[in-house]
């Protein structure tokens, strides 16, 4: 298999085993996260999505609904008034668990008292609508919801570590400006050569890239710093596949379906595994 095949094969392999390493469950297990590789041709709007979502209320929830609506209109003229009132209707958004909605309403309240902390969660909400929604005719408008309330947020000073890589994965996949993102992580590293996190995103963009040898130095630094980091050994697995030192990558792989212990990674760790002995 030539580099550019194994590139092709890493990137598939990375898109969908690593998403086992991105957030533990509410019982401390790995989990899948749904990441939409292909972007809609067409899109509807925040609008159009509340009376879509609208009509699937019943009626009392509908009245309840409404009445909140109308406080929102009745309290216009106080920007204090304004926000509670927003934050009530993203309030019932939430617990009729519409992420979408949920996003929508506290990117309004961050419009409205104009707070970095209001456009961090917003930021955050859309991300999690992103990940959630089923309904890929608002994803573009989820992104770029997110990636705005980011900047509006940055204007105000530096964000979490954690935002910018969850931004710089977006920018990354999803936005017309991937450098975006890899400018972000980059300056995650400037201010500290051993954040983890950084040099694990770092180390999984090089390998989609077909940079090896970087993904290498990256993803050994973090092994030398954290032996037991999982994700960081799965990435260094792909990355020797890239290098041609298959033996070593599937032992890396064993090592990796050890400590990781999921009955669902293990059949596409075992897949994967078999394919490399039958090259």
């Amino acid at each position: 298999m030539g580099r550019n095949q194994i590139g092709v094969v890493a990137l598939g392999l990375c898109l969908l085993l690593s998403l086992f390493f991105f957030a533990p469950n509410k019982k401390g297990k790995k989990q899948k996260l749904d990441i939409k590789t292909n972007q809609p041709t067409s899109t509807i709007s925040f609008q159009d999505f509340e009376k879509k979502s609208k009509k699937e209320l019943t009626a009392s929830l509908l009245s309840n609904l409404d009445a909140l609506e109308g406080n929102l209109t009745k309290n216009s003229s106080s920007p204090e008034e304004k926000e509670n009132s927003i934050r009530k209707i993203a309030d019932f958004w939430k617990s009729q668990n519409n992420t979408v909605l949920t996003a929508w309403y506290s990117f309004k309240i961050a419009e409205t008292n104009k707070l970095k902390v209001a456009y961090e969660n917003a930021c955050n909400n859309f991300l999690i609508a992103l990940n959630s929604e089923k309904d890929s005719l608002i994803s573009n408008n989820l992104i770029t919801f997110a990636l705005l309330s980011f900047e509006n947020a940055e204007k105000q000073g530096e964000t979490s570590v954690d935002l910018k890589i969850k931004l710089a994965r977006l920018y990354t996949e999803k936005s017309q400006d991937p450098m975006k993102g890899i400018g972000l992580l980059r300056g995650i590293i400037e201010k500290d050569s051993n954040n983890i996190p950084t040099l694990i995103e770092l180390g999984r963009l090089s390998i989609m890239s077909g940079q090896y040898e970087k993904a290498k130095d990256r993803l050994e630094k973090v092994m030398k710093l954290q032996p037991e980091n999982t994700e960081a050994l799965y990435f260094l697995a792909v990355t020797n596949e890239g290098l041609g030192n298959k033996d070593l990558a599937i032992k890396q792989l064993e090592m990796c379906k050890i400590m990781v212990a999921n009955p669902e990674f293990d059949i596409e760790i075992n897949e994967y595994i078999k394919n490399l002995k039958n090259k």
